[in-house]
């Protein structure tokens, strides 16, 4: 069967190929291996590379292939496809693929990444994917000659849409280090610092004992849920009972306009508390409810996300693994403080910069999503069979799967005669 999905694009032309092209499932051209386990401690030294379900995780002695091998994600990063073009050592969480005779490994490469491989997962715990689903897959098989114009053709387009996308990725980068610049002159020249504990009216972090659990209730956040800048309470990872939050001391609960900034780990993103709705939150994020009569809200955030104010972080921060911020130096951060007026003409100025800069982000990724359409369309194309044009001559793609069936049988036999 052909999984919904599973091809960009060629769903219901199946009746419809080329001439000399053939229609069958990857069990009929592919056989997928299993890789075998290799403990962690194992994965260290050596020349070999070691390859899990999302890529290469280490090196090792001996290999379990030959040479050119295409691997695919089976347990956790399930459906990744990753090539390497020298011996290595597939560990048990992908199958592998090292016999190419039959069929260009590149044209095989491009297939198998059109596939939505992932959608075949049907484990409860760990994701997974069944060999036999995979096999299982119809899929559309040209001419091997034609398979080789069509990775040549497929090179040139994609390598050129590739070109865009690396030109296109400088941009984030770039913008966050304009909004970085932009954050540095704001907050120049010749004004008064003071110290946080003093233009706030609590500086304190979450609860430190484990809250209890409610299926429905108030969210309870982590870092997760602000890790972007933004408070999103969609990825509360429990809830807790009124009554707990109700227990709390004012200086806990979270309201709106108030500060929100992360402690340990990813230290030292801010984000404003953008809503009246309640909730709570761990001691890996710390609150701040800052004294209106001395600084706006919206100033306050933008010098907590300055270079600066990172500097200071990392200065004060304990711990090697896991850096944390101490409430004491989180207090004791010098901050700029110009009057009240100042700071909203301050404001309004960031801002107003900051919106051409976000619109030219959303431009960015609209123009993402144009390159991922147009290298799915080119895709689509090429098995459609209309991205290179046909030739008579070459030999029909059923004729090449018939030696394969052929080679695969004469396999078998020998096998059952070498077992004898």
């Amino acid at each position: 069967m052909l999984y919904a999905g599973n091809l960009c694009g060629i769903r219901g032309i199946m009746s419809d190929l080329p001439k000399g092209w053939a229609t069958t499932n990857l069990g009929k051209i592919i056989e997928l291996k299993y890789g075998k386990s290799l403990p962690a401690k194992d994965r260290q030294h050596g020349d070999i590379p070691v390859y899990g379900s999302n890529g290469q995780i280490g090196w090792h002695n001996t290999s379990l292939t030959d040479g050119s091998t295409i691997l695919v994600g089976r347990k956790g990063s399930i459906g990744e496809v990753v090539f390497s073009q020298l011996p290595c050592f597939p560990i048990d969480t992908t199958y592998f693929i090292d016999d190419f005779q039959h069929i260009s490994y590149k044209y095989l490469i491009s297939l198998l990444k059109s596939l939505n491989l992932n959608t075949l997962d049907r484990s409860t715990g760990i994701p997974g994917i069944n060999r036999n689903d995979v096999y299982a897959i119809n899929i559309p098989l040209p001419p091997l000659a034609e398979q080789r114009r069509i990775v040549a053709k497929l090179d040139s387009l994609l390598d050129r849409s590739r070109r865009a996308r690396q030109d296109l990725e400088r941009i984030p980068k770039l913008l966050d280090r304009y909004k970085q610049a932009i954050l540095s002159t704001a907050f120049s020249g010749d004004l008064t610092e003071v110290s946080l504990s003093k233009v706030c009216l609590s500086i304190t972090d979450g609860d430190h004992q484990a809250p209890p659990r409610v299926n429905e209730g108030i969210p309870f956040i982590t870092i997760s849920a602000i890790n972007d800048g933004f408070l999103r309470l969609e990825k509360a990872t429990r809830f807790v009972p009124d009554s707990y939050f109700n227990s709390l001391s004012l200086s806990r609960k979270p309201g709106k306009g108030d500060i929100l900034f992360s402690v340990t780990g990813s230290i030292g993103i801010p984000v404003i508390v953008d809503t009246y709705e309640p909730f709570i939150f761990q001691r890996h994020i710390a609150i701040l409810k800052t004294n209106k009569d001395i600084i706006i809200e919206r100033y306050l955030f933008y010098i907590l996300g300055s270079t600066e104010i990172k500097n200071q972080a990392l200065e004060v921060a304990t711990g090697t693994a896991q850096l944390t911020i101490p409430l004491g130096g989180l207090r004791n951060f010098q901050i700029p403080l110009p009057t009240l007026v100042e700071q909203e003409e301050i404001v309004k100025r960031i801002e107003k910069l900051f919106k051409v800069i976000d619109l030219i982000a959303k431009e960015y990724h609209q123009a993402i999503k144009l390159l991922d359409r147009l290298d799915r369309s080119i895709l689509a194309k090429a098995f459609r069979g209309e991205l290179v044009p046909q030739d008579p001559n070459d030999e029909p793609a059923a004729v090449l799967l018939e030696r394969i069936q052929a080679d695969r049988s004469a396999q078998v036999k020998g096998k059952k005669v070498k077992s004898k």
